[in-house]
């Protein structure tokens, strides 16, 4: 498994931090749920690099989308669109088929991509 590291941008980490005490949770019930050590979570709210599974996790432990957490851009909570074409269906059954680790990568990569004019 790929052990790669994501930079926490100050407003990722603010999220981070925001959605923490949204839930009413303490460093350790996050570090618990997410299978890290509190030093992890306490790192990355304060915008220290953080593995890309972990961020995986957090998202879903959060439940808020990948992008929203690490971008601020789309929705916050995931969205399920029942009228995309088959194309983009096919596409998202295809990511979410690939590993977490790998998945992070191909995200961010989409966003770059999507930003360029």
């Amino acid at each position: 498994m790929c052990h790669t590291v994501i930079d926490m941008p100050p407003d990722t980490a603010t999220r981070l931090r925001q959605l923490r005490i949204e839930k009413k949770a303490t460093q350790d019930d996050v570090a618990a749920a997410v299978n890290v050590d509190r030093s992890m979570i306490s790192k990355m709210e304060k915008g220290k690099p953080g593995g890309r599974e972990v961020v995986i996790r957090l998202a879903d432990y959060y439940g808020v989308s990948l992008d929203w957490l690490l971008a601020g851009d789309g929705a916050r909570t995931p969205q399920i669109a029942s009228n995309l074409p088959p194309s983009e269906i096919e596409l998202l059954n295809a990511f979410r088929k690939i590993p977490p680790d790998e998945a992070v990568a191909f995200f961010m990569l989409m966003v770059a991509a999507s930003k360029r004019k």
